[in-house]
């Protein structure tokens, strides 16, 4: 009997660990509730610890979970067009969120704690940089999450020429994929914090089908 090919098990493991850790991550993600600038500057420090944490680890996640379906796509086959187009897309987005994680969890933040030091000079640009703080983020989160939902869809485009269970996998990958690309274009669904744990569970889910097909050797 044959074993598992080490570049499945690495595949898979790799796409197991950063996608349940992306979710637990995301779920612990800090949010700063009051609407009064200093309480949001006294909460922002408060929160820095963990805010760096689940910013940087999930940066870190995002380019393992890119690894694994870098392999994932060699394992397929990058002649085949539906598997490269996947592949691009889906490095170009880590990218695209890895910035946006960068705008949300350290940028905005670390202007909140200059506020916090020199609160007088610069309390009256909070508001201003805020809003320009969120509109880059989710300009940036947009479009990634739109490029790795497509990427899931060519994925799926792909495994549709394989067997059943595969077809299975696919199916509910071109579903989920098509269906929040439409959702964001058409501003059904925002990037908010709840937006994006959605989108991370649901799409956590389909890597978790491709990990259990890679273990089984039917990727």
């Amino acid at each position: 009997m044959n074993s598992l090919p080490f570049n499945n098990k690495v595949a898979a493991f790799t796409t197991v660990a950063s996608t349940i850790l992306s979710i637990a991550l995301i779920i612990n993600h800090p949010t700063i509730g009051n609407h009064e600038l200093s309480r949001q500057v006294a909460e922002n420090a408060h929160e820095m610890g963990i805010n760096n944490l689940v910013h940087g680890g999930l940066i870190g996640l995002l380019m393992a979970n890119c690894l694994a379906f870098a392999i994932y796509s060699s394992l397929r086959g990058l002649s085949n067009i539906s598997v490269l187009s996947a592949l691009t897309l889906y490095i170009i987005s880590t990218i695209l969120m890895t910035l946006a994680a960068l705008v949300n969890g350290f940028i905005y933040p670390n202007f909140l704690q200059e506020v916090a030091t020199h609160q007088s000079e610069l309390l009256t640009y909070t508001p201003l940089f805020r809003a320009f703080s969120w509109n880059i983020n989710q300009a940036l989160a947009n479009t990634s999450v739109i490029g790795t939902s497509l990427s899931i869809a060519f994925w799926s485009l792909n495994l549709l020429q394989s067997q059943q269970l595969q077809k299975i996998v696919a199916v509910f990958g071109l579903i989920i994929g098509l269906t929040i690309s439409i959702s964001i274009i058409s501003g059904w669904l925002t990037l908010n914090l709840f937006g994006m744990t959605l989108v991370v569970c649901i799409q956590g889910i389909w890597n978790l089908a491709i990990a259990y097909l890679l273990l089984s050797k039917t990727n």
